[in-house]
């Protein structure tokens, strides 16, 4: 029971997509030292059999939620880990639609151990987002010939400048941060996570049921900021997020437009995305309105002598708040 790293993905009523892609492509890349799994999030009957034959054959953990939502899948895995893996020191969880480029996974795993990332509450990665206009093949050979650069590489719903709520080409120029060093991000992609379960045990991370998907790891993000743990983007790490090949699985390719269609009334994006308000989710637990950055600064008092703080008067077009 040494293993002292988890990787996997969350699953509701999306098996055909993890079995045939996540697992060839993603998954079975990882090698003996990480623990494998999945939680099922309430799917229907029919797919909770389709996911337990699945990880039966492929020799993944498959967990079944007990409460509703990402956070509480964390929760279930973190709990599951420190009972059967007490050694398990980070946990790295994907979109299903996720992987990481040829020749990253057992860096990430060295990395991971070394005791470099001890202090910081998770880990990004750098990751060619076809959604947000960049080719992952075309990433991907670049990075094997050597030409690794930034693509997407966090999240940003503090920062004042620039306005945009991404740390990517498009909205911050980083054509001069540097490639082999991690740095200070408010929040990792959602599309891969690794989260420090020391770190998550320590600080008393409060999971909720409001968010089913969309602004879940914002939020536990944001939990380890107000605390003074800061996340951290390591961009030697790279990957790649393909949603629009979840429409050949006869899913919605786009989570956010498939969450507007499940609270509209659309059955079919429901069963896959649920239906949570997730905006006023966040704007009830944090104060302000995640998709309008200047109202922060109503509630700043609230958060001052925090991480929260510093990062809201951080110039992002100056570089990281920190490298390390």
């Amino acid at each position: 029971m040494k293993e002292k790293l988890a990787v996997g993905a969350f699953s509701r009523n999306n098996y055909d997509l993890f079995g045939e892609f996540f697992v060839p492509v993603c998954l079975d890349k990882f090698g003996d030292r990480w623990v494998k799994l999945t939680v099922d999030d309430f799917s229907d009957e029919k797919d909770v059999a389709q996911g337990q034959a699945l990880c039966t054959e492929k020799g993944i953990t498959f967990l079944e939620n007990e409460t509703r939502g990402l956070q509480f899948s964390i929760q279930k895995v973190n709990d599951w880990l420190e009972k059967h893996f007490p050694d398990c020191k980070w946990l790295v969880i994907f979109q299903t639609d996720c992987f990481l480029f040829q020749g990253c996974h057992e860096i990430l795993g060295d990395q991971l151990l070394s005791g470099k990332y001890d202090q910081f509450g998770t880990v990004g990665f750098n990751i060619a987002a076809e959604d947000l206009g960049i080719n992952a093949g075309d990433a991907q050979l670049d990075y094997t010939k050597g030409n690794n650069k930034m693509m997407v590489v966090g999240r940003s719903p503090l920062a004042k400048d620039p306005p945009a709520h991404w740390y990517r080409p498009s909205c911050v120029n980083m054509t001069e941060w540097d490639v082999s060093k991690p740095f200070a991000v408010e929040i990792p992609n959602w599309m891969a996570v690794g989260l420090n379960l020391e770190q998550y045990r320590k600080n008393s991370i409060t999971p909720t049921d409001k968010y089913h998907m969309i602004h879940a790891w914002d939020d536990i993000c944001m939990q380890f900021l107000q605390l003074n743990v800061m996340n951290v983007c390591m961009p030697f790490i790279c990957g790649g997020h393909i949603p629009q090949m979840k429409s050949s699985f006869g899913m919605i390719h786009h989570s956010p437009t498939a969450l507007k269609m499940a609270r509209a009334g659309n059955k079919d994006a429901e069963r896959i995305i649920g239906n949570a308000d997730h905006s006023t989710v966040w704007t009830d637990r944090w104060g302000w309105s995640y998709d309008k950055k200047d109202d922060y600064d109503k509630v700043k008092d609230r958060y001052a002598g925090t991480l929260m703080e510093t990062f809201r008067n951080h110039d992002l077009t100056k570089g990281p708040l920190e490298v390390y």
